[in-house]
């Protein structure tokens, strides 16, 4: 850039024409710079020749020069002037004026300087001086932060009085939950005692099952055995001789048809007996547990004396209604 532009060059950054920000700016053979569009319309309606504006010394159409370094700084410019809004004190400048912004106005909450109260955008509006406007908001504010404070001591004050009585709650739950426990380790060992009862009579049927089924996994060694036996014989015939193959090819096809029709059972009722019933108790399970739970929540206790009711043996009764295995 052959010149820099300060703030002592401001006027340079804008049009002598337009009065604008350079556009595309051009200079003449006299070293004044302009528009490109600006200097092209100011010729067209000249009836002259052509001469600078400023000056008014001749100027040749052929000679405009393009002035890319004042287009750089004219940009810089602009940006410096939009970014730089704040003034020393700390207020704001006008981007629209360039006056320092006094005034705000309490229907748009907009700040604005003296020449923009002029405008229409505010007329009939509540204006006030800046520095009024922060005072009022600020003691509002300020009452407003004292009924916070109040608030916020009630909150204090309601979550001392909550946590006396969670821990009244607390207390109560805690012995309650010791009581529960004394009745529930009853209960428990009365159902050990049936579960044990139950489990052992189970041990029983699954050693009879254990001996059904080593007998019938016997039976079907043997089986095993005469498929095995019948495969043999069927490869052996197979390398016979044509006419000795076909010879016996009826009785051969008939044994074949005879075995496939063989139907094997995998796991004969005999021994799944003891599990069907098994399943049947199982299955009533889930009845007698709902009774006990009735009690326990005492959905069936209308009309009768709670207390006096004893969970274990409403549970004895309901178990006892199971079938025996």
């Amino acid at each position: 850039m052959s010149k820099v532009f300060g703030m002592n060059d401001w006027f340079e950054a804008t049009c002598f024409l337009c009065h604008e920000y350079f556009i595309d700016p051009v200079t003449l053979d006299c070293e004044h710079h302009f528009c490109h569009s600006c200097i092209l319309h100011a010729w067209r309606e000249s009836k002259t020749e052509t001469l600078c504006p400023r000056c008014k010394k001749p100027a040749l159409r052929e000679n405009l020069k393009p002035h890319a370094d004042l287009a750089k700084a004219v940009k810089m410019v602009k940006w410096v002037c939009q970014e730089g809004t704040e003034i020393a004190e700390g207020g704001k400048i006008c981007k629209e004026h360039r006056q320092a912004v006094k005034y705000f106005c309490k229907d748009h909450l907009l700040s604005f300087c003296p020449e923009c109260e002029k405008t229409k955008d505010h007329l009939a509006h509540n204006a006030v001086p800046a520095s009024e406007a922060a005072n009022d908001y600020k003691d509002e504010i300020a009452n407003r932060i004292d009924e916070l404070l109040k608030e916020e001591e009630d909150i204090e004050m309601h979550k001392s009085l909550m946590e006396k009585q969670w821990q009244d709650v607390m207390q109560q739950v805690e012995t309650e939950k010791q009581l529960m426990v004394r009745c529930f380790e009853s209960i428990h060992q009365r159902l050990t005692e049936l579960c044990n009862n139950r489990i052992s009579k189970m041990d029983n049927a699954v050693e009879e099952m254990q001996l059904k089924k080593s007998e019938h996994m016997a039976e079907l060694s043997r089986e095993r055995t005469k498929t095995q036996d019948f495969i043999w014989d069927l490869r052996k015939k197979r390398q016979q001789r044509t006419l000795d193959f076909l010879q016996t090819i009826g009785s051969t096809m008939e044994k074949c048809e005879m075995k496939k029709m063989a139907n094997l059972v995998p796991f004969p009722t005999v021994v799944k007996t003891p599990i069907w019933e098994l399943q049947d108790f199982v299955s009533l399970l889930p009845v007698a547990l709902k009774q006990f739970e009735a009690v326990l929540t005492f959905e069936d206790l209308e009309g009768r004396d709670q207390e006096a009711v004893c969970p274990n043996l409403i549970l004895a009764g309901a178990l006892q209604a199971l079938p025996e295995i």
